[in-house]
């Protein structure tokens, strides 16, 4: 990432593009805050699988090994994803 954060928002169509790829887990070179406003997501982290519900929020470390996998709930999604270097 070279900016210094970034901000995006996920919805319905993202969401299913993503669980139809494949997201091996990995880490980033920058923090991420993850803050589900509808829909789900499967979050393996630490080498251990959770599934978080909307709402939540989900914080990221730098270099945490993890992947997720996106899941509609009752047919809606809505993410905001803030990346920003620490």
């Amino acid at each position: 990432m070279t900016e210094l954060f970034t901000i995006f928002k996920l919805n319905e169509a993202d969401a299913e593009r993503l669980a139809s790829s494949t997201d091996d887990p990995h880490n980033h070179d920058f923090e991420e805050l993850i803050i589900g406003v509808d829909g789900e997501i499967e979050h393996f982290i630490d080498f251990k699988s959770a599934i978080f519900s909307s709402p939540f929020v989900s914080f990221v470390t730098k270099g945490k090994v993890h992947s997720v996998l996106t899941k509609l709930k009752n047919g809606r999604f809505c993410h905001w994803v803030i990346q920003f270097k620490s």
